[in-house]
């Protein structure tokens, strides 16, 4: 009984021993991480950016005239672009070559043209005008052009007046486009143009289309397209007041005159493509005793920056 008294106070005295005793807390390492701060500082664009150049050659060629072309141009272009505007200038040599005539230089063209962007909230336009020289004529030409931000409708409007030297008239040309629908690869128009005499001429030409372009191939380098202009009609009146009668400006029914192009671009760096062009016009003039042909060769490249 006493050793258990005994046992029963060291308890006592541990405990209070444990009770007096202060709790010590461990500190707390707070680690600080330093991250470094690069500030990189842009460049200003310019104000005026190249933007693409790029050549064409096209040889036109039509029944009963020069065996290897016509008409055949070179094409030289440089693109220029600002924030809001798009510039091209445009120089090109035309030439008549023949295997027994041999190559005759016919035209030069140089031809400037400009493009102010605008964006709206649904859909986005352009405006712009082009300066076109040639040997003959200077074109006054006004432009625009819209499309919605879907891609679904788009039109353009062209209107040029053309001063013709020599012993010709001047005359002015509307071409318009109201509305392109996009269906899917295929898209369809309805194509205006009239042309019509200032001055002491009389001559008064319109013609309407449908034209349609489709997206045969589209892959990651290469796209196949197609393209058709198929005439309604064409009617008009020369410039001492008969009706046309010729060929290429005659007149034409239902049907009468129809193009279609085969076109391919191919991208060998994601600057740099190269394209060509091959159309086949068929026409069948009124009052004329056979049909003729026309046919149209183009190729290309453009570099973008």
């Amino acid at each position: 009984m006493k050793k258990l008294s005994i046992m029963l106070g060291a308890l006592v005295a541990l405990s209070a021993v444990a009770q007096g005793k202060e709790t010590v807390v461990a500190p707390v390492i707070v680690e600080e991480t330093v991250r470094e701060v690069v500030i990189i500082k842009e460049t200003p664009k310019p104000w005026l950016r190249l933007k693409r150049i790029g050549q064409e050659l096209e040889v036109e060629n039509k029944s009963g005239s020069s065996d290897i072309g016509e008409n055949v141009w070179l094409y030289n272009r440089v693109v220029l672009e600002t924030d809001n505007w798009d510039f091209e200038i445009e120089a090109a040599r035309k030439w008549n070559i023949d295997t027994k005539a041999g190559i005759e230089k016919t035209n030069t063209r140089t031809q400037i043209d400009a493009w102010r962007n605008f964006q709206a909230e649904s859909f986005k336009y352009s405006l712009g005008g082009r300066y076109r020289a040639e040997k003959n004529f200077d074109r006054f030409q006004l432009r625009g052009k819209y499309a919605l931000n879907s891609g679904l409708v788009s039109g353009n409007l062209n209107v040029h007046y053309n001063s013709v030297s020599g012993s010709e008239d001047d005359y002015y040309v509307v071409e318009v486009m109201p509305a392109t629908i996009k269906l899917g690869p295929l898209k369809v128009g309805y194509w205006m143009e009239h042309k019509e005499g200032v001055g002491g001429s009389k001559e008064d030409v319109t013609e309407q289309q449908i034209r349609a372009y489709l997206d045969l191939y589209k892959g990651e380098k290469l796209g196949v397209t197609l393209e058709n202009r198929f005439t309604l009609r064409k009617t008009g009146k020369k410039s001492d007041g008969t009706s046309l009668n010729g060929l290429r400006a005659g007149e034409y029914d239902f049907g009468g005159r129809n193009r279609t192009y085969l076109g391919a671009a191919y991208k060998v760096t994601p600057a740099f493509e190269v394209y060509g062009k091959y159309a086949y016009e068929f026409q069948n003039a009124k009052n004329t005793d056979r049909d003729t042909y026309l046919g149209i060769a183009i190729a290309g490249w453009n570099y973008r920056f």
